[in-house]
């Protein structure tokens, strides 16, 4: 197995394929506070991107990664049509899996080259998917067609309001990743049971 670790501005940017013993290791040098972004590290091609926050933020804002994101947003988006609040979320929205599919689902882009039917498992993945539809209000109305993905998606969409107000009231700071998410993964299971 042959992989790369490279720290940059106080983060560690991990490509290839990383034997587990390792990986530990390397998660647990991150510091207490680390936490992964899969969208860093999806602009960066790498299996996992680690930091602080803070550092993540930094990482996200630098020219090295806003160069990186345009030039996969504009290889992404090819000719369609996108909005131009669709296109900046590409290029620079918090992205996930479950996010992914529902973008897809209402652009007809296939991302990273294969339909991707993902729903939200947890709280994070919720967040993002609830980012995208801020960042881009026109995606809203589209959420229903949501529904024919999948039977969770279809549970997940049905309740949607209801884990809204749930993680609102539980971390209403969720926009900046504060608070924790508890009740809505224990509603988020329960409907997906």
């Amino acid at each position: 197995m042959s992989y790369q670790v490279e720290e940059f501005l106080g983060c560690t940017i991990v490509t290839g394929s990383v034997p587990i013993m390792e990986m530990v290791a390397i998660m647990t040098g991150s510091g207490e506070n680390a936490v992964m972004d899969p969208g860093i590290a999806k602009v960066y091609g790498a299996g996992m991107v680690i930091g602080t926050p803070e550092n993540l933020e930094k990482l996200r804002k630098s020219p090295r990664t806003l160069e990186l994101s345009h030039a996969k947003a504009t290889s992404e988006a090819g000719n369609s049509n996108l909005s131009e609040n669709a296109m900046k979320w590409l290029e620079f929205g918090e992205r996930g899996s479950s996010s992914e599919a529902i973008f897809s689902r209402i652009t007809g882009i296939t991302l990273d080259g294969e339909i991707n039917t993902d729903h939200p498992l947890d709280g994070d993945d919720f967040r993002r998917c609830r980012l995208l539809l801020e960042a881009v209000p026109e995606f809203q109305a589209q959420l229903p067609l949501m529904k024919d993905v999948s039977t969770q998606w279809h549970s997940l969409v049905n309740s949607w309001q209801e884990l809204c107000d749930v993680m609102d009231a539980e971390a209403p700071q969720w926009r900046e990743r504060k608070g924790t998410s508890r009740n809505l993964n224990d509603k988020m299971a329960e409907f997906l049971e």
